[in-house]
């Protein structure tokens, strides 16, 4: 989906342009650029799709990639292939693709990094999920599926701001939370909504209700995690100790919490404790975990 955003586009094609014989391409309202004509000349030498559609502050962001991924389908190519149009695409797509599904690493420019999937074959459903955070509800986050090592996606700016999660991403949010109280993505989206508006006390409180929910144990560890980081934020030093070493307990192959604790205890003077930490932190290995993988650059 494009809005605003035909600078954009010539970019996309010099990344992967070579390696695809088709492109759909959704232009949303409301947008003051030429997208259309430039999406129909950058990629002539392709078989083309471009439509002006309704984007996701009407629809949802679920729902309107839907609409380009069904259109995707329709071109008949083996695989189709998801790409934002302000992200960049680092690498190549290997020649030889047998998957049904594939993940790509998303790389930040604040070096929280994900993984998600990008690529389904043309004979597995796909189907997406969710009107904010959105996801491929065909494929299940506890599913394990290969990850494409030859590339990756790079973001160098926020998605989101501060505006939208406020006017768009929350009330989305609490109003599914409504229609569906059990659904533990979204307590989980809506912990993170706040936060990322700087609501300290609603993102705990949110975090607080994902405990014990059924759904992906990632955001679970997550939730306990950002917990720790609140509770030292807010100045309440012994619960955040706990909150962090609930979060290394429950998940013990990630390395966030140990190294929140490895800073917390140093901040006071703790050095043998902040020593033994950090041999435990030296253990652990980099892990194949896909939601919100803080970099070791920070370390």
């Amino acid at each position: 989906m494009v809005n605003n955003e035909a600078h954009h586009l010539q970019r996309i094609y010099d990344e992967i342009g070579k390696r695809i014989d088709a492109v759909v391409i959704g232009v949303t309202p409301p947008y003051e650029d030429d997208s259309v004509e430039v999406a129909m000349s950058v990629f002539s030498d392709k078989k083309s799709n471009t439509f002006t559609m309704e984007g996701p502050d009407t629809l949802g962001y679920g729902p309107a990639r839907q609409i380009t991924t069904d259109a995707a389908r329709a071109m008949g190519c083996d695989y189709v292939i998801l790409l934002d149009p302000y992200d960049s695409f680092v690498g190549h797509i290997p020649n030889r693709l047998d998957g049904s599904y594939y993940m790509i690493q998303h790389k930040t420019w604040d070096e929280v990094n994900y993984k998600s999937v990008h690529m389904v074959h043309k004979d597995y459903p796909l189907k997406w999920h969710g009107r904010v955070h959105e996801l491929i509800n065909t494929w299940k986050p506890e599913q394990a599926v290969d990850t494409l090592k030859t590339c990756h996606v790079y973001r160098e700016k926020a998605g989101a701001t501060v505006e939208r999660g406020l006017t768009q991403y929350i009330p989305m949010l609490l109003k599914d939370h409504e229609d569906d109280p059990t659904e533990a993505r979204t307590v989980f989206y809506l912990a993170q909504s706040y936060l990322m508006v700087g609501d300290l006390k609603n993102a705990a409180e949110w975090y607080a209700k994902r405990l014990g929910m059924e759904g992906f144990i990632e955001e679970e560890y997550y939730s306990l995690y950002k917990l720790g980081c609140i509770a030292r934020e807010q100045g309440n030093n012994e619960d955040a100790e706990r909150w962090l070493m609930r979060a290394h307990i429950f998940r013990p192959i990630r390395r966030e919490a140990l190294r929140e604790l490895i800073s917390l205890y140093g901040q006071f003077g703790s050095i043998e404790l902040a020593h033994t930490i950090f041999e435990w932190y030296q253990q652990i290995k980099p892990c194949e975990d896909v939601l919100a993988v803080e970099d070791g650059k920070r370390e």
